[in-house]
């Protein structure tokens, strides 16, 4: 084999096996851009003792979090979502570096496009307050009742709140 042939033949090798360690464990952050507004996602994906693929999928602005992940597969830098409990898929293409995916939302007749971009780490793990978390309760005045939600996160810069008010639709 001549030298050009032996060079062009362990850079096919380098990148069959580059493709064959993309990792997408980690937080990814998009915004699907629907008729009614724009819908904050945050998709986590681990991988379970086994090296499979779990996710759960996060819908910030509906206050939705920790919403089950059916399947997750990733083959040949395509990656593929199932979210039974929303009757929801989602299909895309994972960059060279799984930095970046480009794809589809489909959720029932719908489909949008909708890409996730990878979380920026944190500046310094921070171990949770004694009040992290979401907090329900229920404000009742003159017979109505006005349910409220609290958001609480340590986070390097101090502890931070958001409220929602899902009687409102109102959050954040």
């Amino acid at each position: 084999m001549t030298p050009l042939l032996r060079i062009a033949a362990f850079a096919a090798m380098a990148s069959c096996g580059a493709l064959a360690q993309q990792d997408i464990a980690g937080d990814w952050n998009g915004t699907l851009k629907t008729p009614g507004g724009d819908l904050r996602l945050v998709l986590h994906i681990s991988k379970d003792s086994t090296g499979a693929y779990k996710a759960t999928l996060d819908s910030v602005d509906q206050g939705a979090n920790g919403i089950p992940v059916t399947t997750v597969s990733l083959k040949d830098s395509k990656l593929k979502l199932e979210i039974e409990s929303v009757n929801g898929a989602y299909e895309g293409k994972v960059n060279g570096d799984a930095t970046f995916v480009e794809g589809e939302w489909t959720q029932g007749d719908h489909s949008l496009p909708l890409s996730f971009e990878r979380a920026k780490a944190e500046k310094a793990s921070v171990k949770p307050s004694d009040i992290d978390g979401a907090w329900l309760g229920t404000l009742e005045f003159n017979g109505m009742k006005l349910r409220l939600v609290f958001n609480f996160r340590n986070t390097p810069d101090g502890l931070t709140a958001t409220a929602d008010s899902p009687d409102q639709g109102a959050k954040g």
